[in-house]
């Protein structure tokens, strides 16, 4: 091989990392809870997507963020917020047919998935055509992670950060002022 192509090659495998900017497929809970809803609803997926941000990419928008001045309030939150987060995963699906699915059935198919995850349901709010359900996960005494899943019509939409969350719960309160927390 030439030195040209060489360099080419090399210049391209370390630039590879930059260029995906770490986006991945989302993990096995999730692609399981997506089946659960859909599965328990008998109805398929129309239209759908999914992705995750890893430590790379997460890593990527903080270092954009730097570039920012911190004049604005939530630009400052926001980077404090992105400085705890580890990884995101995102994923919004177009249902067929749910009009007539029962909401209380689809909790009763993903509760164990989400146990198995070590994942526990913390809010749970159901009405005719619409689920709201957010699952926590708690490691050494501190939430690790949240899962969110939310039915609204036809659409399911589902979310799963990793992180310091209790921190950037504590930030979001400072920020907004709210102090109902305090006794």
């Amino acid at each position: 091989m030439t030195r040209v192509k060489s360099t080419m090659w090399v210049a391209l495998l370390c630039a590879l990392p930059l260029l995906c900017g770490g986006c991945f497929g989302t993990s096995r809970e999730f692609k399981e809870v997506q089946k659960d809803v859909v599965d328990s609803m008998s109805t398929s997926v129309q239209e759908g997507h999914s992705f995750g941000f890893g430590r790379m990419s997460l890593g990527l928008a903080r270092t954009v963020l730097t570039f920012i001045p911190e004049d604005d309030d939530d630009m400052r939150m926001a980077k404090d917020m992105l400085r705890l987060v580890r990884r995101v995963e995102v994923g919004y699906y177009q249902l067929d047919g749910v009009e007539d699915a029962n909401r209380g059935d689809i909790l009763n198919e993903i509760d164990p998935t989400m146990i198995n995850a070590g994942l526990e349901p913390v809010i749970r709010h159901i009405e005719p055509g619409e689920l709201v359900t957010v699952y926590i996960g708690i490691e050494d005494d501190r939430v690790e992670q949240f899962f969110v899943v939310v039915l609204d019509g036809s659409e399911l939409i589902m979310a799963r950060v990793h992180g310091q969350l209790e921190k950037a719960v504590l930030i979001a309160l400072e920020e907004t002022d709210m102090d109902f927390l305090e006794l």
